[in-house]
């Protein structure tokens, strides 16, 4: 079982926690994560893109000519795709790019995540994130100083912190969240992982079993 240091927003040692096996020894398997994180990307696409067919194309409720006797190719609607302003054949219709990841291969692919964080040095733990006045430049001064908003920075908290998730709504690739929210495309999104005390035991309960 590995310990890793408890430090303040200065980036000084208060402490040391232990680290279980179960969540942060994990086998890192580059495959399954991929195929998770492919899943989350496929999970955010709306599908809500759409065309008109030619029967969804107002008009063409009748034959432009007689079908003989014009000398002309003969023609049933001009809303046929032939026709400018007509249908679109096989057009983008909307769909539902939804994938269910069955909850064990996702748990062993978050388990493998928060492992590959450890190992890369990525993962720190903080005595506090508390803010007092919810301005976003005292957020931004703590993690600009210790290098955190470089390649970006997941914080993660217990209970709530409206002046937390205010001062930093506004800083670019800084995203606040809760034990139960952590998404694996958000650790790999953001390079930093940085969780309280609490946030890390929460984070334990809820992804070592």
């Amino acid at each position: 079982m590995a310990n890793q240091d408890v430090v303040n927003v200065k980036r000084e040692k208060v402490g040391e926690v232990e680290l279980p096996p179960a969540v942060f020894e994990a086998e890192v398997n580059r495959a399954l994560l991929h195929e998770v994180v492919s899943i989350a990307r496929s999970n955010q696409r709306t599908g809500t893109r759409a065309v008109k067919g030619r029967s969804a194309v107002a008009g063409g409720g009748r034959k432009p000519w007689k079908q003989k006797g014009t000398g002309r190719a003969r023609a049933g609607t001009i809303r046929s795709p032939l026709w400018r302003g007509g249908g679109v054949v096989f057009g983008p219709q909307p769909k539902n790019y939804n994938v269910r990841v069955p909850r064990k291969k996702r748990q062993a692919a978050l388990r493998a995540a928060l492992t590959w964080k450890l190992q890369a040095g990525d993962l720190t733990v903080l005595d506090s994130m508390e803010v007092s006045e919810g301005k976003t430049r005292e957020v931004a001064s703590w993690l600009a100083a210790n290098g955190w908003l470089e390649g970006g920075a997941l914080l993660v908290h217990t209970g709530d912190a409206p002046l937390l998730g205010r001062a930093a709504g506004n800083l670019k690739g800084v995203k606040v969240t809760q034990p139960g929210g952590i998404s694996l495309y958000d650790l790999f999104a953001f390079r930093h992982l940085l969780l309280t005390r609490e946030a890390l035991d929460k984070v334990v309960e809820v992804w070592g079993k």
